[in-house]
């Protein structure tokens, strides 16, 4: 059986691996990271006899120290996504503006135009 350390220790190697997931922009593969993680640190606090409280401690500021790191790194990834929409939708207004504009114009003719030939 595995000590609350050894848990702890795996969950920060996770989460480690979690924030080079988001660094690459692979949201799933941080998903499911952050879903073991969270599980191994359930683990660690239900079986947390024999530990000192001092290493306990340690390795709980590690590991939140970490998750800092991990919510700002997503955050920066939400913000960049956020504005990538932003500027998809503008351009998408600008496209529907000009074909509104086009389509306007079929039905006008040039007085300067003769319609003889």
């Amino acid at each position: 059986m595995q000590g609350s350390l050894d848990y702890l220790d795996r969950a920060i190697e996770l989460g480690r691996k979690e924030l080079d997931s988001l660094k690459a922009g692979d949201v799933e593969q941080a998903e499911r990271l952050a879903r073991s993680r969270g599980g191994l640190t359930e683990k660690a606090l239900e079986v947390r006899q024999g530990v000192s409280v001092e290493a306990l401690v340690d390795k709980l500021t590690e590991l939140r120290s970490l998750q800092g790191r991990i919510t700002g790194e997503a955050r920066r990834l939400h913000a960049s996504l956020k504005a990538d929409l932003l500027k998809i939708r503008k351009e998408g207004r600008r496209h529907s503006a000009y074909h509104g504009a086009v389509a306007a114009g079929h039905g006008v003719q040039s007085r300067f135009v003769s319609k003889k030939g």
